[in-house]
């Protein structure tokens, strides 16, 4: 039923009430019986004129903002949704991620070191594998080199023929030890086999042992770079041309491709 036929009926109800039940509709037929109620006709007039007059109408910008307020409360809701989803993405990667601390248990092992002679406190290096231990002791009154083995628990003398005076350096893969001996670098295997020397040393403060087979040395003049295998040194660091006093006691670098050294100068700068 349409506004226009509402307006018609309101205007003259009479013009609907004569007709036929079987010529109305059904909307028509159910006006025409409220309207024969004398109770009821003045309000349903009433009520037909405002709602044909817009009173019952939503305001156009009531609507919009109930619309703009339907979709501020839809993006909010979204946004939160969104937020939770990242923030539980976030726990579960942590989760499945996160490492358990190791129970890290103290370790204490007594070496067997010679009975007779002084133990060269300072002259112990640990093997990178963790498997043995380089140290520095008297044998038959001269100091060698020693290894000992956490796994059988026994010292071994791996220089018998060679007096050493500093700690060794191990190389990465840890099957042997380069060490100084009657003003030589030379190398040993952990089984005190195939004693080698490497270059001549004239002076000694320390060195390490890179993974490319190379060993760098610190000499009075600088840090020498020797081939593992024997060759000359190759200077790497001048103390002269760079006006320092001294370059010492380089230490690898857990990738053993680089090295930390000490350097001394007057420069107070």
């Amino acid at each position: 039923m349409g506004s226009a036929a509402l307006r018609e009926f309101v205007a003259d109800p009479s013009a609907w009430i004569d007709l036929k039940p079987s010529d109305l509709d059904d909307g028509q037929h159910a006006l025409t019986a409220a309207f024969e109620c004398d109770e009821r006709r003045d309000r349903i007039r009433l009520a037909l004129r405002l709602l044909l007059d817009g009173a019952f109408a939503v305001p156009a910008a009531s609507a919009q903002r109930d619309v703009t307020f339907g979709r501020s409360r839809l993006v909010a809701f979204a946004s939160i949704v969104g937020l939770i989803a990242a923030v539980s993405a976030v726990a579960i990667v942590w989760t499945l991620k996160r490492t358990e601390p190791v129970d890290r248990d103290t370790v204490r092992v007594t070496v067997p070191t010679p009975l007779v002679g002084t133990f060269q406190r300072l002259a112990v290096a640990l093997s990178p594998d963790g498997r043995h231990l380089g140290f520095v002791a008297p044998d038959n009154g001269e100091n060698r080199q020693w290894v000992y083995s956490f796994e059988d628990g026994q010292s071994r003398v791996v220089t018998p023929q060679d007096s050493v005076g500093f700690s060794p350096l191990w190389s990465p893969d840890s099957q042997s030890l380069a060490f100084l001996a009657d003003g030589k670098l030379k190398r040993v295997t952990v089984a005190g086999e195939a004693v080698q020397t490497i270059a001549d040393l004239h002076s000694y403060s320390g060195g390490a042992w890179l993974s490319d087979d190379v060993i760098v040395i610190a000499t009075g003049d600088g840090i020498a770079r020797i081939p593992a295998g024997g060759g000359s040194p190759v200077m790497v660091t001048a103390i002269k041309r760079l006006g320092d006093t001294f370059h010492v006691a380089p230490v690898a670098l857990p990738d053993r491709r680089h090295f930390l050294y000490l350097r001394g100068s007057n420069d107070p700068r």
